[in-house]
């Protein structure tokens, strides 16, 4: 999930069974009411539980991201382009599919670099 700090977090945290990751966070300028400007960090958390294999990581961050029936409507929809490359939703549907592929590339090296313990 999207989350923001008032500091860069740690890159993973162990509690118990419970691995949680931190990546992918960029300072981001906030304007407060009052006029005066913070910086923040914005970035994603993702809890691994039990598992904390390269595997269990990558799901856990997919998963996270895309649900079941969001993952079911891009492969239904990249099939239906695959047999009506035609259809008026061809590009949208290819572009679901890409940044899908594009997030799973991502999370497969954040999964290494916490294996490698050298988390971005």
């Amino acid at each position: 999930m999207k989350t923001e700090f008032d500091s860069m977090p740690p890159a993973v945290v162990r509690e118990g069974n419970v691995m949680g990751l931190f990546f992918g966070f960029e300072p981001v300028e906030k304007v407060l009411q009052n006029g005066e400007t913070v910086v923040k960090y914005q970035g994603y958390n993702v809890n691994v539980i039990g598992d904390h294999s390269y595997g269990a990581i990558v799901s856990a961050i997919v998963r996270d991201r895309y649900t079941d029936d969001r993952r079911d409507a891009i492969f239904a929809n990249k099939e239906l382009v695959r047999d009506d490359p035609e259809h008026e939703k061809a590009s949208e549907y290819m572009s679901q599919y890409n940044e899908f592929q594009d997030w799973r590339m991502y999370a497969k090296n954040v999964a290494q670099s916490v294996i490698d313990n050298t988390v971005e």
